[in-house]
């Protein structure tokens, strides 16, 4: 290649490199469609249905027939759940047909309940209602083990007869004092000062227990018991009531 040519070679690259700078000409790139996969669309449940689960809690030292909402509870739809707000409502979106609704305490200030219920309407409102109340002991059994330090309690009680066939039953509350002289009070599988024992709520645990029956229970205390309050002491009871508003 001659001297000629070689700077005809020359003018020609450099010419290319001045075009691709001033029309930013790139160079082209192959286009990848990801596949989409072969069969046909999955059948999704319908969601458009709201359920609407409202919960009151009429406790035992208010009057009667005053409740305030029940904050906090866990609800749970099948695999869906939702907390109730300050208002006591949980909302949730769940298809039509049968549902098994659950209702439950994390702090365990309410015993379990459950219901099923047939979600036919646009919006199904479910008004849950825990009414508490405190049952007096009929009678009262100590013994005291002075090796181990503590007090075996042996409580009877008798459940009223309502509208429920069973009730939520806690352990029996327990205020004495003790052979220091101290005042304490069992509450909850727990022993607490008598006035801290007061102020906080019972948290658990409960069983049912029938409409109207007889009951007894034996709890073992921490301490030596000199002396038992009857009128302070109590078995904790809930019934729940329910019912279901459908709108179309």
């Amino acid at each position: 290649m001659n001297r000629l040519e070689k700077a005809g070679l020359a003018t020609a690259i450099a010419l290319a490199v001045l075009l691709f700078n001033i029309f930013n000409i790139l160079p082209p790139i192959p286009r990848i469609t990801p596949s989409l996969g072969g069969g046909g669309e999955a059948s999704t449940p319908d969601f458009a249905r709201l359920l609407r689960v409202e919960v009151e809690w009429l406790e035992a030292m208010q009057p009667a027939g005053t409740g305030r909402p029940a904050q906090s509870l866990l609800v749970r739809v099948g695999d869906l759940a939702a907390l109730t707000n300050r208002d006591g409502v949980a909302e949730l979106r769940v298809p039509r047909g049968v549902h098994r609704v659950v209702i439950s305490s994390p702090l365990s200030l309410l015993p379990t309940w459950l219901t099923d219920i047939d979600v036919e309407g646009v919006e199904v409102i479910l008004r849950v209602r825990y009414r508490e109340f405190r049952q007096s002991l009929t009678g009262l059994a100590i013994s005291v083990d002075h090796a181990s330090r503590t007090s075996t309690v042996q409580a009877s009680y008798s459940l009223p007869a309502t509208n429920s066939s069973f009730h939520y039953v806690g352990t029996p509350v327990i205020f004495f004092v003790d052979q220091s002289l101290y005042m304490r009070a069992f509450k909850g599988d727990v022993v607490y000062e008598w006035f801290t024992a007061m102020r906080r709520p019972y948290q658990g645990p409960f069983k049912t227990v029938l409409a109207g029956a007889e009951a007894e229970e034996r709890v073992v205390v921490d301490g030596l018991i000199l002396y038992v309050s009857l009128p302070e002491s109590y078995v904790p009871v809930f019934d729940v009531e329910a019912e279901m508003v459908v709108k179309s």
